[in-house]
C-alpha cells in the first residue's frame, strides 16, 4: 500500500531476506502500472533494506537505521520516508519511533521538510492481511496529514482502492464517477503527497472492497464528518450498477447515475448476449478473498454458470 506512493522511500529495518516479498511482488506490480501510464522511468517505488546482520542483531541496529535514513535523503531527496519494522528489529527492541522523530527534527533544522514515518508491521503482529491496509492508512493520517484541514472541494470523493486494481481499472472508475459529476481521489496506490493531503477535503468516501479501508472510513466520518457508503466490489455488470447506485444515493446523484447506467447497458447488451451463449451451463469453482469471491459468484450467475463451490481463505 505504501511502496507505490510517489516522492517516497521505503526503508525496511530488517535483514535482507525480509525485503524480498516487497521487492518481488510490489515492485513488479508497480512496474506494470507505470508502464501502462507511460511513465516507465519515473522515480518511484524506492525500496531500501538496512541489511541487519549478526552484529546488529546482538548489539542493536539503530545506528545502521540512522545511517540508512541519511543516505536515502542524500540520494533520493524524498518528501516522505517510511521506516518499516520487521520481526528482527522488533525482537531486539530497536526504537524506530524515536529515531524517526529525531531524524525528522534534524532535517527540519536544516530546512528540509521531510516526513519520516515509523510503521509497525512486524510479521508476527497479525495473520489478517487487512490489518496491513488499516496500518498503512493510519500511518498516512498520523504522520502525513496530521492536523491539516484543507477547505472542502465540491464533488470530491475519496476512493480507497486495493493494490490489485490496474491503471485501466482506475481510469474506468474515474470515468464513471466523472459521468455523474464527481471527482475521484484514488488512494493510496500510486498517489502523490498532494492526493494524501486532499483526503480531509473530500465531501464523501467510498471503497472498492468492504474489507479494505472500512476502519479508516469510520475515522474520516468521526473526525471530518465525511459520509461514506458500504457496498459490493464493482466487478461485473450487476455489482458495478449496485456500487455506482450506492455512491449516487450517498451523494444525491441518483438521476445522473440511472441515466449513465442505462446508456452503458445499451452499448454492451449485444456483446454480453454473445458471451452468454459460450458460458451458459458451465460449472465454476472460485477461490478468492471474501469481497472478490462474492463478486465473482455474481458474475457467474449473470452469465448462466453454475457455482459448485467457493473458498474464501
Amino acid at each position: 500500500a505504501l511502496i507505490s506512493l510517489r516522492d517516497t522511500v521505503m526503508i525496511i529495518h530488517s535483514p535482507l531476506g525480509c525485503a524480498g516479498c516487497a521487492s518481488i511482488g510490489s515492485l513488479d506490480r508497480l512496474s506494470v502500472y507505470k508502464h501502462h501510464q507511460g511513465i516507465d522511468n519515473e522515480k518511484s517505488g524506492i525500496l531500501i533494506s538496512t541489511g541487519l546482520g549478526e552484529k546488529e542483531v546482538i548489539l542493536g541496529g539503530e545506528n545502521r537505521l540512522r545511517d540508512t535514513i541519511e543516505k536515502a535523503i542524500e540520494r533520493h531527496n524524498p518528501k516522505i520516508i517510511f521506516v518499516l519494522a520487521s520481526c528482527s528489529s522488533a525482537i531486539i527492541g530497536d526504537d524506530i519511533d524515536s529515531i524517526s522523530a529525531d531524524m525528522e527534527k534534524k532535517y527540519r533544522l536544516k530546512e528540509k521538510n521531510i516526513i519520516i514515518a515509523p510503521v509497525h508491521c512486524e510479521g508476527f503482529k497479525s495473520r489478517n492481511h487487512a490489518t496491513g491496509y488499516d496500518l498503512a492508512l493510519a500511518t498516512l493520517q498520523n504522520y502525513v496529514i496530521r492536523e491539516i484541514r484543507p477547505p472542502k472541494q465540491k464533488g470530491l470523493i475519496n476512493l480507497f482502492a486495493t493494490h490489485s486494481l490496474s491503471f485501466a481499472d482506475q481510469k474506468e472508475m474515474k470515468r464513471m464517477l466523472n459521468a455523474i459529476g464527481l471527482e475521484a481521489n484514488i488512494l493510496p496506490y500510486h498517489a502523490t503527497y498532494d492526493d494524501i493531503i486532499k483526503i480531509p477535503a473530500a465531501e464523501y468516501s467510498i471503497s472498492v472492497c468492504q474489507i479494505f479501508g472500512d476502519e479508516y472510513l469510520k475515522f474520516l466520518k468521526e473526525k471530518y464528518d465525511i459520509p461514506y457508503a458500504k457496498t459490493c466490489m464493482p466487478i461485473g455488470s450487476k455489482n458495478v450498477e449496485r456500487w455506482l447506485m450506492a455512491i449516487a444515493e450517498l451523494t444525491g446523484k441518483q438521476k445522473e447515475a440511472e441515466k449513465f447506467i442505462a446508456e452503458e447497458k445499451s452499448k454492451v447488451k449485444d456483446e454480453i448476449e454473445k458471451i452468454k451463449k459460450k458460458t451458459q451451463g458451465l460449472k465454476v469453482c472460485i477461490t478468492a478473498g471474501t469481497g472478490r469471491g462474492f463478486a465473482a459468484a455474481t458474475i457467474a450467475g449473470e452469465f448462466g454458470m453454475k457455482l459448485l463451490c467457493m473458498y474464501t481463505p
